[in-house]
């Protein structure tokens, strides 16, 4: 999903439109029908995303690095807001744990179940001072994320032995998750995720699980 202004959760909203493949039976969905006909469709069914106004968004430390960017005066704000200042671990107006110093911008998630079923999603609110209509890596399968699971069959000696008698092949389960982020610009054509999938799906690497 791409492009959404007003949804407070996008990741809330992808996944109430993934299980509900009858009212949007497409890949990718993105703007303005997205986040208002669709998600008024939802509250049918009791799946509402919270709709925020743009200013929830607002933060004091992005608002300067975006002035900044254009190169104005960061201090150059409406008289109506008060600026506080830097705080101890470099962020303006914080002064929380230095935690905070850990970038703040895309973040991700792979979750592993006891079936061996894995997903993953990953959202952003894109480079600052991007231009309108920009589309990352985040949205974009195989470079913001990916999720896969497969069956492996037996090999070996047993794996001859159980395919000359023709009985049922034993399996091992495989799944990879990968939530990844950097210069979109650089990685939706690269397509790191879907990169690190072929690398376990190859043989690369032997865990059955894998996570990044």
């Amino acid at each position: 999903m791409a492009l959404l202004t007003r949804t407070r959760n996008p990741s809330k909203l992808a996944q109430a439109l993934y299980l509900s493949p009858d009212l949007a039976p497409h890949a990718f969905l993105s703007g303005e029908y997205t986040e208002n006909d669709l998600n008024g469709r939802l509250k049918d069914r009791g799946m509402e995303v919270a709709l925020v106004d743009p200013s929830y968004f607002w933060t004091e430390g992005r608002w300067r690095e975006h002035r900044r960017g254009l190169g104005l005066p960061e201090n150059d704000m409406d008289s109506s807001t008060k600026l506080a200042p830097l705080g101890l671990c470099g962020h303006y107006g914080e002064t929380s744990s230095c935690l905070d110093m850990l970038p703040q911008g895309t973040v991700g998630a792979v979750a592993l179940d006891i079936d061996g079923c894995i997903a993953t999603v990953t959202s952003t609110g894109g480079n600052t001072n991007k231009l309108i209509g920009r589309i990352g890596d985040t949205p974009s399968m195989g470079s913001g994320f990916w999720a896969e699971e497969w069956t492996v069959p037996q090999k070996g000696f047993k794996g001859i032995v159980r395919q000359f008698f023709k009985k049922k092949q034993k399996v091992k389960h495989r799944a990879v998750g990968v939530s990844g982020t950097g210069d979109g610009d650089v990685r939706t054509p690269a397509r790191p995720c879907l990169a690190n999938w072929t690398l376990v799906l190859y043989q690369a690497c032997n865990s059955n699980h894998l996570v990044f």
